[in-house]
C-alpha cells in the first residue's frame, strides 16, 4: 500500500508481481486442500469460514489473474473514465479481511465481538438519543450566542453548531474545557449552558455507552465461562462414571454401598471429586441415606445427581426446599400409617 503506486499488476515492480502470484497460488492451494478434505462438497458450503475463504480467494484470483491479464493484454488505462482502478483498490484492501480468521483462535477477542453484536441495538438507541441531544443543543446555542464573537466563531449555523458540540464537547478528551473557558470570557451565563451540555452529553451519555459495553462484554464472558464449565463438568462426570463401572463387580451398571466404599478408597476418584469441588467427607457421610432411598443401588442418573448436589458451588433453590417438604410429608404419612403396638402385647 505504501510503496506500490501502480494500479495494475503488470505495471508494478517485479518483486510485487512475484509475491502477488505466489500469494494467489498459495491461497488457492490451501482452499483446494480444505474443500477436498470434506467428505461432500455440501459440507464445505455449510462451513462459514470455508465460504468466507472461498469469497476472498475468488476476489484474489479475479484481481491477480483475470483483471491483471486483461489489463496486460489490452493495455487498458485505468486513469481515464473507466474507473476500474477503484475495483483494484478495493480488491487489494479485501485481502486484509483474511485476518478475521484469527478471531476464531483468540477467544478473548470473540467475547468482545459477541458482546458488541448483542449490544448493537442498545448502542444504536444511545447514539440516536445522543444525536437528538446534539441537534437540540445546536439549535439552542445557535440562538443563545447569536450576535456574539463566540457564536460567530463556533456556532454560525446549526450544522456548524452540531459539529462543535459533537467534536469539542461530546467526543473531546478535554471535555469541552477550552470552549467553556472561552464562553466564560463572554459571560458566565454563556459558560454555564456549555458546562451543562458537557455534563449531559459527555459525562452522562458517553458514560452510559461505556457502561453498556462493559456490562454486555462481562455478561458474554460469564456465559462463555459457564458453557466451558458445563462442558468440562460433563467430561468429568463421564470419567467418574467410568471409575464406577471399573468397581462394578456384578456388571449390573449400578453401584451399591460396598462398591461405593471401594470407589471412594481410590486416589483417582478423590482427584475427580476434588476437581468437581465436591465435599468428599459429606458425600461419604450422606451416602447411606441416598442408598436407603434407592433400595441400596444407584444407577448412573441417581449417582451423578447425588455427586452434583454435594458440590461446594451448589446453591439451594426453591425446588430443593419443595423436595424437602415432599420428603418430610411422605415420611410423616408413612409413620402415621404404621400400626401402634398394643401396650399389653
Amino acid at each position: 500500500m505504501d510503496s506500490n503506486d501502480s494500479l495494475t499488476l503488470y505495471g508494478s515492480a517485479t518483486v510485487y508481481q512475484i509475491v502477488a502470484h505466489l500469494t494467489c497460488l498459495c491461497f488457492l492451494a490451501e482452499l483446494f486442500i480444505r474443500v477436498t478434505a470434506f467428505r461432500r462438497l455440501v459440507y464445505a458450503v455449510k462451513d462459514l469460514w470455508c465460504v468466507f475463504d472461498m469469497i476472498l480467494v475468488t476476489l484474489l484470483v479475479l484481481e491477480t489473474w483475470v483483471l491483471g491479464t486483461l489489463a496486460a493484454v489490452s493495455g487498458m488505462s485505468f486513469t481515464g473514465g473507466f474507473k476500474l482502478m477503484v475495483v483494484f483498490r478495493v480488491l487489494r484492501l479485501l485481502r486484509v479481511l483474511r485476518l478475521a480468521r484469527v478471531l476464531q483462535h483468540l477467544p478473548e477477542l470473540m467475547v468482545i465481538v459477541k458482546g458488541l453484536g448483542l449490544a448493537i441495538r442498545a448502542i444504536a438507541v444511545v447514539i440516536s438519543l445522543l444525536g437528538i441531544i446534539v441537534y437540540v443543543g445546536a439549535i439552542i446555542f445557535r440562538g443563545l450566542l447569536e450576535g456574539t464573537a463566540l457564536g460567530a466563531r463556533w456556532f454560525p449555523d446549526v450544522p456548524s453548531a452540531m459539529g462543535t458540540l459533537l467534536l469539542d464537547c461530546t467526543l473531546s478528551g478535554s471535555r469541552g474545557t477550552p470552549l467553556i473557558r472561552e464562553a466564560y470570557q463572554e459571560g458566565i451565563w454563556y459558560a454555564v449552558p456549555v458546562l451543562l451540555f458537557v455534563l449531559l452529553a459527555n459525562v452522562t451519555m458517553m458514560g452510559v455507552l461505556a457502561g453498556l459495553l462493559v456490562q454486555t462484554v462481562k455478561t458474554v464472558a460469564e456465559v462463555e465461562q459457564e458453557e466451558k464449565s458445563v462442558k468440562q463438568l460433563v467430561n468429568t462426570m463421564d470419567k467418574l462414571w467410568s471409575c464406577v463401572l471399573a468397581v462394578d463387580g456384578d456388571n449390573s451398571r449400578t453401584i451399591d454401598e460396598a462398591e461405593f466404599r471401594n470407589l471412594m478408597s481410590k486416589r483417582d476418584t478423590a482427584k475427580i471429586l476434588h476437581h468437581m469441588n465436591v465435599d468428599v467427607d459429606g458425600l461419604v457421610d450422606l451416602s447411606g441415606f441416598f442408598f436407603d432411598q434407592k433400595n441400596g443401588k444407584l444407577g448412573r442418573k441417581d449417582f451423578l445427581k447425588m455427586v452434583l448436589d454435594l458440590r461446594g458451588s451448589k446453591k439451594a433453590t426453591v425446588k430443593d426446599h419443595v423436595e424437602t417438604r415432599k420428603f418430610l410429608c411422605a415420611e410423616l404419612k408413612r409413620v402415621s400409617q404404621c400400626p401402634v403396638a398394643d401396650a399389653s402385647g
